[in-house]
């Protein structure tokens, strides 16, 4: 099978080991590498543009083995709309905290991360009345909802070799919008909410590293000021009094102690 591969972008940069991987592949039929912004908009014009009944959608961070769809079209039936794969991670904090997930759950087990950031996809589930996600925060979350609301499953296979460079930030925007959509269920909500609190000073002290510790928990911290203010009357003046206090009253500043 040959398939059509887009590559959504806001300024054209694109990982330069990706780009040498698709060019070498002989599964990849066209490379959509798209400028529109925001990246939502482009990951639906690129599909509808594209050939053929599946098309991938690879984030301009990441990085994939020669044989990506090789791994992936076993997982391709007629009830699946989607398939993904979970993606290393090279930010220190993120691989110290997914590290200590990993003791207790599969990676590609954990529901609340749908991995879009490589993925194989129907084209007609985008291109046939698909409405981008108004925020970029959650992105993928709306899609999953979107293909599971249209009868479809989503496939999330263990780790194969994709590697995602980039980083991963929780934010107050981000925690915006997750509430505001209700991306998460009050169970999912407080599973993160528990896992992040037991597990966030584990990956430091397995990593040695008061950077990781103080990170991780102000993220933290403000995807949950995010959500909070989504859920009810907060200004934005409280959100920053929340966030400043999570960083300097409970946790040691990084550059004080490393």
């Amino acid at each position: 099978m040959r398939i059509d591969v887009v590559i959504p972008t806001k300024n054209g940069d694109v990982h330069p080991q990706l780009l040498d991987t698709l060019l070498k592949a002989d599964w990849v039929q066209d490379i959509s590498i798209t400028q529109t912004v925001p990246v939502n908009l482009a990951r639906k014009q690129a599909v509808s543009q594209a050939d053929g009944e599946w098309v991938a959608m690879i984030d301009a961070d990441m990085t994939i083995p020669s044989n990506w769809l090789d791994q992936i079209e076993p997982a391709l039936t007629p009830d699946v709309g989607a398939v993904s794969s979970v993606a290393q991670q090279t930010d220190p904090p993120e691989v110290a905290y997914l590290r200590i997930v990993r003791c207790f759950r599969s990676l590609h087990h954990v529901d609340t991360v749908p991995y879009s950031n490589n993925m194989l996809i129907r084209k007609s589930l985008m291109s046939n009345g698909y409405k981008p996600c108004p925020q970029f925060f959650g992105e993928d979350h709306y899609l999953h909802r979107y293909i599971r609301e249209k009868g479809f499953k989503w496939v999330v296979l263990p780790q194969f070799g994709v590697v995602h460079h980039g980083k991963i930030h929780d934010s107050v925007e981000g925690g915006i919008a997750y509430g505001k959509n209700r991306y998460y269920t009050y169970k999912q909500l407080l599973r993160r909410g528990l896992a992040r609190f037991l597990f966030i000073p584990w990956a430091a002290l397995t990593s040695f590293s008061s950077q990781v510790f103080y990170r991780l928990w102000l993220e933290n911290a403000r995807f949950f000021a995010g959500w909070f203010k989504s859920r009810i009357s907060i200004s934005e003046k409280d959100v920053k009094i929340m966030e400043k206090y999570a960083a300097t009253k409970f946790f040691l500043n990084p550059k004080q102690n490393d």
